[in-house]
């Protein structure tokens, strides 16, 4: 490396940027738009609700701190790997910190984001108990699944070969399935418990019907992203477009909870 010479075998491994890192930018971009709402939103909550419980304020704060590090780790290896290594193409297979970060942190917002509409449903609704549980347990195998790739990533790189985390790949479209199921068991509940709770009032009512439209409407788009990246992690698993939909999904979720 240092004389500036490539081995052709070692060139023969070398990822298609368009569908990896190229991938992976696009979905930095959208995610560092998305983090700039999310941030306007903590703004604005701390101006209108110093009242608010001290399990509500953890969450907001807890999820400030996973999103701006998941923004700062997408962030720094998009510029590692496409401007410090610029003319390196070898070292678009080695592992590094922020990229290896990533899954963990993202496991983690998601992880945040469910439990606290999870406690929302249980809330409004005692009875689905069950349900909500089902809903915590799919959330922490997402999150459980996110630890397992975290290390088989950094396996693949330094072994110099994509092809070497063939036998991960059904990991990563475990994940994505979890997330999906824990998102639409979550959703559904919600909308269903919602319209249970008509009071026959019709301004109690209309706060209701906005509710419930406003929960299909976020539920919808991030249940979409994550069917996206489902479709992608199983169909495409060597390429990082399911890992770009990732980067968007999770400030999709940080933006639902805070818009809440």
């Amino acid at each position: 490396m240092a004389d500036g010479s490539i081995p052709l075998e070692s060139l023969l491994h070398l990822p298609t940027l368009d569908e990896t890192y190229g991938a992976l930018l696009i979905g930095t971009f959208i995610g560092i738009l998305l983090y700039g709402v999310f941030v306007h939103q903590v703004y604005r909550y701390t101006q209108m609700y110093k009242d608010d419980s001290l399990a509500v304020k953890f969450t907001v704060f807890s999820l400030m701190a996973v999103d701006t590090l998941h923004t700062i780790a997408s962030s720094h290896s998009c510029y590692t790997y496409l401007v410090s290594h610029y003319f390196t193409p070898l070292a678009l297979l080695e592992g590094i910190w922020s990229i290896q970060s990533q899954p963990i942190l993202a496991g983690l917002g998601v992880l945040v984001s469910q439990s606290f509409f999870a406690r929302r449903v249980y809330i409004i609704s005692p009875k689905y108990r069950i349900l909500v549980a089902i809903s915590l347990l799919l959330t922490f195998a997402t999150f459980g699944f996110a630890k397992i790739p975290e290390a088989g990533t950094v396996i693949a790189f330094k072994l110099h070969a994509f092809t070497q985390y063939e036998h991960f790949y059904w990991i990563d479209s475990a994940a994505c399935g979890c997330a999906v199921a824990a998102d639409m068991l979550t959703t559904s509940v919600l909308i269903f418990t919602l319209r249970r709770n008509r009071t026959g009032f019709r301004r109690t009512d209309t706060i209701i019907n906005s509710l419930v439209q406003y929960s299909i409407n976020t539920g919808l788009l991030t249940g979409i992203i994550n069917c996206m990246a489902l479709v992608f992690a199983i169909a495409r698993p060597e390429t990082f477009i399911w890992i770009g939909l990732e980067l968007v999904g999770v400030r999709l979720y940080t933006n639902s909870v805070m818009a809440v």
